[in-house]
């Protein structure tokens, strides 16, 4: 059954990945007590929902209103290839944007 509002989207992903109230605000940049306020209703800024969104590596749209389908989130390894690739200098960069250009062509 989809969880029906944010506040019990945001519990479960804290759930499944054993993160607390602090762990998940040190992470966002906000207090414990603004957590604690999404889980009982609150809802985030954009900014916020857009960190808690990367956090879990989930759709925003989906964390925020349920109503993107939950198998387009990103897996894990995804979050964290973009992250290495974030860290590419230019001409690697290209060179990587070419070659999965040649993959995906048919």
């Amino acid at each position: 059954m989809p969880e029906t509002d944010f506040s019990n989207r945001l519990q479960r992903l804290m759930r499944q990945r054993s993160l607390s109230r602090g762990a998940v605000a040190r992470t966002v940049g906000v207090s414990r007590t603004a957590v604690a306020g999404w889980l009982v209703g609150v809802r985030p800024r954009q900014a916020h929902a857009l960190a808690l969104a990367r956090l879990f590596n989930v759709h925003v749209d989906w964390l925020m209103t349920g109503g993107v389908y939950r198998q387009g989130e990103y897996p894990a390894q995804v979050g964290s290839l973009c992250d290495r690739i974030r860290q590419l200098p230019p001409a690697r960069l290209a060179l990587l944007e070419r070659l999965v250009d040649d993959w995906l062509e048919p």
